[in-house]
């Protein structure tokens, strides 16, 4: 008969602290592994109670050991006694693979409400969990969290997908003073991650992303250093390189990604986020045909209040109009309110378009110019004398809509410009 297995040690306070304060990972681990919640609760508001000491100011423990005294405030703290941590602000101590596996062994119900909360916060400018979201990412995959769509789950992605960070430890470097050893394959582990890392490549470690996450940055409003701008995307390995890749490798929808990419420039985005968005674009490479089967989603960005949106509008717009694919009438009528509230360079290009538009379509050509009137409503005079020329060169006989609108949008000019309206 084989003889029972000898009983397990009970979970000692006195165990947890020394393994704490020698920073010993494995034993933190070995000492949780399969308790049940009582035996954690034994120990649990003791750890919380004297968290100052270990995470805090003046610790008992060195700074570059509180990653495993995080780890054991995660195996036996309750969500409210975490939260009054504040371990999210410890430089991203708790965010590793200590952390993950002390959750993946306890899977406590709380789980997916700390996880929310804890990426809220660290959507904040003052953030500095750089690993929370592969640790979020990770309990997730092992079933431990419940997926997230919340936007702060997407905000972290932008900057943590794939973080070599989540690899690196403080005590890796060592401390002689207090006798702590550098630690070469640790980073060395660190250095692989780094050279290795990229958003491309966390993508294809991880695909289920593709199916939603990814969609998600076109509708996510940024945050200040929480949005796509100030991202990695200009280098080799960023979200850029990403898109363009994943899409030329049938991956993802290369239609939806154009799709989405105009549709986010349709929403309230800053003049700063609209630049990422035109750079996708623009890398990816959209031909004519892409451009005029996108033409309704390209006019409607004219009505944007961003000067580099409609800049951009009018870039691929005047594309369409060379090859006389433009929606004339459609154009006439959404570029009203550029002339009229964009700066000068964005306005003046909406009025040689405009004109360009007239001269093309003369049975439109009426509609082209009471148009143009708008722009003599602009508060710059080199806007309005570019209004008046096209006026006094294009007018024709005389047309009682087109001086009404002349009339009535002459308030704003100079004499001297007014004479020039005349009609002699």
């Amino acid at each position: 008969m084989t003889p029972d297995p000898p009983a397990r040690p009970s979970l000692e306070l006195d165990d947890v602290l020394e393994a704490m304060a020698r920073g010993d990972d494995d034993a933190i681990v070995e000492m949780f592994r399969d308790r049940k919640e009582k035996e954690r609760r034994d120990v649990g508001p003791e750890l919380s109670r004297l968290q100052r000491e270990y995470l805090g100011y003046g610790r008992r423990v060195p700074h570059e050991y509180g990653d495993t005294a995080c780890a054991a405030v995660f195996a036996s703290c309750t969500l409210t006694e975490i939260k009054h941590l504040n371990v999210e602000h410890t430089f991203g101590t708790f965010c590793n693979e200590t952390t993950l596996a002390v959750l993946v062994d306890r899977r406590p119900a709380w789980v997916t409400k700390w996880a929310e909360w804890a990426l809220e916060r660290e959507a904040r400018p003052s953030g500095r969990a750089d690993g929370l979201w592969v640790l979020v990412r990770n309990l997730i995959r092992a079933g431990v969290c419940e997926p997230l769509d919340s936007d702060a789950y997407i905000l972290g992605m932008i900057f943590g997908i794939g973080s070599p960070r989540y690899h690196i430890r403080s005590r890796v470097h060592g401390v002689h003073s207090l006798g702590i050893p550098r630690d070469e394959e640790a980073i060395e582990k660190y250095r692989d991650a780094n050279r290795s890392w990229s958003v491309l490549g966390s993508f294809l470690d991880d695909p289920s992303l593709l199916d939603h996450e990814i969609w998600r940055i076109f509708e996510v409003p940024g945050r200040p250093s929480r949005q796509l701008s100030a991202s990695s995307a200009d280098s080799r390995d960023g979200w850029i390189d990403a898109f363009v890749t994943l899409s030329a490798e049938g991956r993802i929808s290369r239609q939806r990604v154009l799709e989405s990419t105009l549709d986010a420039l349709a929403r309230d985005v800053t003049q700063h986020q609209s630049k990422w968005f035109v750079a996708l674009w623009t890398a990816l490479g959209a031909t004519r045909d892409e451009g005029a089967s996108n033409q309704e989603r390209l006019l409607h960005l004219l009505d944007r209040s961003v000067p580099a949106v409609v800049q951009f509008a009018l870039r691929e717009l005047g594309q369409l109009q060379k090859e006389g694919r433009l929606d004339a009438e459609a154009f006439i009528s959404e570029i009203e309110g550029p002339l009229l509230t964009m700066p000068v360079a964005t306005a003046k290009a909406g009025l040689r378009m405009l004109d360009r538009v007239g001269k093309a379509h003369p049975e439109l050509r009426s509609d082209a110019l009471l148009a143009t009137t708008s722009a003599l409503l602009h508060d710059h005079s080199k806007v309005q004398d570019s209004a008046i020329q096209i006026l006094a060169k294009r007018r024709g006989p005389i047309d009682p809509d087109l001086e009404s609108a002349i009339d009535a949008n002459s308030d704003a000019l100079t004499t001297q410009q007014r004479s020039q309206l005349i009609v002699e």
